[in-house]
Formats: C-alpha cells, sequence, structure tokens
C-alpha cells in the first residue's frame, strides 16, 4: 500500500547546484540517480540491524523481500504483493531537505528559518501536485541550501558552508536521514508482515456494489480500514527503531513534511487512506514516553531537554483536535 499520496517536487538550488540557477531535466535526473545510489547504500546497511530485531518468522520474511529505489519526481513509499518495497528517490531528497533545515534550526538556532521553510515546501508541494493533476508544468521548488540563500531574512547566517563546517550539525542531520530510512523500512514490512499490500483499495459504495454482484470482496479494502493499517504499521515501525536503538524522533523529518503539507490538522477526508500527520505525530510521542528503555536511552544521551520539548509539541498538536 502507498506510504503517501503522491506529490511532484522539482528542484531550485539543491546542495551542488547554485541557488540562483534553475537546473535542466538532466541535472535533476542526474541528482535523482544520485540520491537512488545513496539509498541503495542506506537499506544494505539498515538491513542486516534490522533484522535482528525481528522474530524468526518475521527474519525469514524480511530476508526475501526487495527494495528498490526509482528515480522519479514523485515522493512516495510502497509495499508491492510482490515482495518488493519501492521508494522514490525524491522522498529521499525531501528527507535530505527537512533534516538539514531541522538540524541548522536546532544547531544554530534558527526556529523562524525552519517554519518558513516547512510552509514553503508545502505550499510548493501542493501546488505542483494541482498543476500536474491539470496536466501543467511543475513549478520549482528550493531545498535547503538554496532556500537559504534566496531567504536571507529570515535564514540570514545559514549557508552550506557553515552548515558543513559544523559537525554537530552535519552529524545530526545524518541521524534525521538515516533513522527516517529505518521508519520507512519498518512501516513498508509491516504492510508485508501482515499482507496488506495484497488488498485492493475500493470505495464503500464499489465494497457494496461487488456484494450485490455477489463477487468476493475478502481481499477489499475501503479508506477508513485502510487508516487502521496505516496506524499499525506505524507504531511497528516505531516499536523496532526503538528496539534498534533508534529514538523514532529521529525519524521527525518525515512526518514534520506532512505536518506542513496539511496544515497541522487532524482532520481527516471522508476517503482519506492515512492516518493524519498530527495522529501519526501524537502516537509517536505516546509509543515513545511509555517505554523505560527508550526513556533511558535519552537520558543517557543528554537529550531530555529536547524530548521534553518535543512531548511539548505533541500535546500541543493533542489538545488541537
Amino acid at each position: 500500500m502507498k506510504f503517501i499520496s503522491i506529490v511532484l517536487v522539482l528542484l531550485f538550488g539543491p546542495h551542488n547546484f547554485d541557488s540562483q540557477t534553475l537546473m535542466s531535466q538532466s541535472e535533476v535526473q542526474a541528482l535523482w540517480k544520485e540520491y537512488a545510489q545513496r539509498g541503495d547504500v542506506l537499506v544494505s546497511d539498515i538491513r542486516p540491524k534490522f533484522r535482528r530485531v525481528l522474530d524468526s518468522h518475521d527474519k525469514a520474511r524480511e530476508s526475501g523481500l526487495e527494495y528498490q529505489f526509482i528515480v522519479t519526481g514523485n515522493t512516495n513509499a510502497f509495499a508491492r504483493p510482490d515482495g518488493h518495497t519501492i521508494i522514490t528517490s525524491s522522498f529521499l531528497q525531501i528527507i535530505d531537505s527537512m533534516a538539514t533545515v531541522m538540524s541548522a534550526a536546532q544547531t544554530f538556532n534558527k526556529p523562524a528559518c525552519l517554519g518558513s521553510y516547512i510552509e514553503y515546501l508545502a505550499a510548493g508541494t501542493r501546488e505542483n501536485s494541482r498543476l500536474v493533476v491539470h496536466k501543467h508544468q511543475p513549478k520549482p521548488v528550493a531545498m535547503a541550501f538554496g532556500y537559504w540563500q534566496i531567504n536571507p531574512s529570515v535564514c540570514g547566517g545559514l549557508s552550506e558552508a557553515a552548515f558543513r563546517s559544523n559537525k554537530k550539525a552535519d552529524d545530526l542531520r545524518e541521524l534525521m536521514i538515516y533513522a527516517s530510512v529505518i521508519y520507512l523500512i519498518g512501516h513498508e514490512f509491516a504492510h508485508h508482515k501482515y499482507h496488506d499490500d495484497e488488498f485492493t483499495e475500493v470505495t464503500p459504495e464499489q465494497r457494496q456494489l461487488h456484494i450485490a454482484q455477489g463477487l468476493d470482496v475478502s481481499r477489499e479494502v475501503i479508506p477508513s480500514e485502510q487508516v487502521i493499517k496505516e496506524q499499525r504499521a506505524d507504531l511497528f515501525a516505531f516499536h523496532k527503531m526503538i528496539e534498534m536503538d533508534y529514538p523514532p524522533l529521529a525519524a521527525m523529518p518525515v512526518l514534520v513534511f506532512f505536518l506542513g503539507l496539511e496544515g497541522y490538522s487532524p482532520e481527516q477526508s471522508i476517503n482519506a487512506d492515512h492516518p493524519a500527520a498530527v495522529v501519526r505525530f501524537s502516537d509517536m510521542i505516546s509509543t515513545t514516553e511509555g517505554d523505560s528503555e527508550f526513556q533511558e536511552l535519552i537520558h543517557q544521551h543528554n537529550l531530555d531537554q529536547q524530548w521534553a520539548q518535543f512531548v511539548l509539541f505533541g500535546k500541543q498538536l493533542q489538545a488541537e483536535q
């Protein structure tokens, strides 16, 4: 099942190009190929560690899966019935960019820049999704380093050179990228584990029609049922991250991107087949807050203050529901 809705983002000012230069399509494709290659390396490193926290049955199941990063502007990840987990290169790019801005916000005390970028990226993504649906050319959207250069009023002092020369900032970004990929692997594996990928999504009206026609609907799933499957996959991924000694909060680049995309709203449309990002965030807080081993890990790494801030943010989101 699809992990997120399909969006399309083109680049303006990515990491290896001047922020004032719009990339050609061939340059975009080359960059996406680089991200796909990087994704392959990350998955190859993560899979053996992920298997160590699986039981024997799940370990055998995971060993038989294949992972593929496909080169595309669609931001998506999903499990296929044939045992493949698909992640798009642009999804890894979005994770990279979000992790960069989030790391910079903490390391260089630039929370306003983070908030501004979340709104900018969400607005650009929504607009490009609309344009693609109507068969129009999508507009360029800046990634982290490019955004800093074209928005000095809110991100003044931030630059690629300053970021890369700060080991704490760069290490934090790499941790969040790595943890986000663990989260994706765990989430999509849960769909394989529970055979969610073998169901066909239909509307309630379609199911009723099929029942009236005497058809087998045992392998059909309606959106409200799919939401439950997605919540189960999230919680499975969060638990496995804890067992691997990676705090689920390190996967924030994924969830914060969708928080912004959904306008921080807990509301879901009638046909929504995924929990709202606000609900996913709250679930993550609840899961990790009640885990004594995770709390001890937070203390050992002197992250108590950061954890308290994230919990406060989660509770504020819950209060708005």
